[in-house]
């Protein structure tokens, strides 16, 4: 007898939770978030909150509970737990899918410069302006604050900004183009630092970047661990029954 299919998805994104919704209309699944950051829906009815300990964490609670397949929804920047998640599904041989939204692509008007990492796009100030609007987390806009003469802005969701010198705006997404270019205008920023997340949510600020002629410190994803990927949902049900295998 074959086991009953039981796919753990490791979320965080609005399309892992999409996913999560139309997955469990047929299968067993349990979305799991880390926890991090204040989450704009409910989570599936079925669901955890929390770390698993690392690596050792990871295999123990896949062994426990009898998962099956997992996809890893995670943020395309969530290296650590996609590399956990590697190691763990490998150790128990267990099927692992990345489901990953396509990364921006610069148009003919954008004005980008790659870097690597945020210390990068940081090491590029203030030859690069004085004035960026930091579209990061709390934890890595913090490198900004050791650049002398900066004087960000910076938009959170919820908590304080690293130096009283900087402008914080409080606010939860996804907005418009006009919202974001009149937000640009209004506070005079002279450049715009994110990250290659992908999908429509976030993509209203390149657009107001464009708008303005603002160069943007586009910070390009980090590679990918080995395994299966897709971008597209309408083939996942395929993988999880053997039938279909993701583009590599």
């Amino acid at each position: 007898m074959s086991r009953k299919i039981f796919i753990l998805i490791l979320g965080g994104t609005p399309e892992a939770y999409d996913l999560t919704i139309k997955l469990q209309l047929k299968f067993t699944c349990l979305y799991s978030l880390a926890g991090v950051a204040p989450t704009r829906r409910p989570p599936p009815a079925n669901h955890r909150i929390g770390g698993f300990g690392g690596v050792e964490g990871l295999i123990d609670f896949l062994r426990e509970t009898g998962v099956t397949h997992l996809i890893d929804g995670t943020h395309p920047f969530a290296t650590t737990m996609t590399y956990h998640a590697r190691v763990a599904c490998d150790a128990l041989d267990i099927p692992r899918l990345i489901f990953q939204r396509p990364a921006w692509i610069p148009s003919l008007e954008d004005r980008w410069i790659h870097r690597r990492t945020v210390e990068e796009a940081a090491m590029s100030f203030p030859a690069a302006g004085n004035r960026p609007f930091l579209a990061l987390g709390r934890r890595d806009a913090d490198i900004f604050a050791r650049i002398p003469g900066l004087s960000p802005i910076l938009r959170l969701i919820q908590g304080e900004a690293p130096s009283p010198n900087w402008t914080l705006v409080h606010g939860r997404g996804p907005f418009t183009a006009m919202e974001e270019t009149t937000l640009l205008d209004r506070l005079g920023a002279d450049s715009l630092v994110c990250k290659n997340s992908g999908g429509s949510s976030g993509a209203a600020k390149l657009d107001a970047a464009r708008t303005l002629g603002l160069p943007i410190l586009m910070i390009d994803r980090p590679p990918l661990e080995s395994g299966p990927v897709t971008a597209d949902p309408s083939g996942i049900e395929g993988w999880i029954g053997g039938q279909g295998v993701a583009q590599e």
